[in-house]
């Protein structure tokens, strides 16, 4: 009983500290799934520091799933500046473009791919990242450069759908029904307006 209350209040610690994020990206994941059906959230390990959960944009997010109906692939396409690429990735620093923007201090965004799937190649219970059993690949697109290959033991994400048929990928949310009412409201606002400038 003690081990299960002692791992309880770590359990807690990790999630209600500022470092981990879980929070708001719980609050993120509500706001998506409750609208749009879909919410993906990654759960990442960082050696040495507190796991951290990242609210993944929906727009950003290709989504794929197995024969199980569950989702097993995440190929996510978002923009980083030079200095926050280099932070994440100093392979970056190889790059002309990236590094003439940090010289400049340049607001310049660069596009970065990065893709979670199963791997083909996998061997289960192998402990190097190369060959575990879910790859994860982040790409520099401008510079056509592999920022970093690894791997996850597990899916490190979780992907809520709030309802979905056994064919479909992405789930459907409230926002969904609502959007053609939604929109006829807008265009009666929209006449109402034109009516009183006349």
């Amino acid at each position: 009983r003690k081990w299960r209350q002692e791992t309880e209040r770590i359990l807690y610690d990790v999630l209600n500290s500022p470092e981990s994020g879980f929070h708001m990206a719980m609050y993120e994941d509500n706001l998506h799934l409750g609208f749009f059906g879909n919410a993906p959230m990654l759960v990442l390990d960082r050696p040495g520091n507190l796991p951290l959960f990242l609210s993944l944009p929906l727009p950003e997010c290709l989504l794929d799933k197995n024969q199980d109906n569950r989702v097993d692939t995440i190929i996510r396409t978002y923009k980083k500046s030079a200095k926050q690429l280099v932070q994440a990735f100093p392979e970056a620093a190889k790059s002309n473009r990236v590094r003439a923007a940090i010289n400049t201090n340049a607001a310049e965004k660069f596009t970065c791919i990065h893709a979670i799937r199963p791997r083909k190649s996998a061997i289960m219970g192998s402990r190097n990242a190369l060959a575990m059993p879910w790859e994860s690949l982040y790409v520099l697109v401008e510079e056509k450069m592999l920022l970093e290959e690894s791997g996850f033991e597990s899916f490190p994400a979780v992907v809520s759908r709030w309802i979905v048929s056994a064919s479909e990928i992405y789930g459907r949310g409230c926002g969904d029904r609502a959007l053609a009412d939604t929109r006829m409201l807008m265009e009666i606002k929209r006449s109402g307006i034109k009516a009183r400038q006349l």
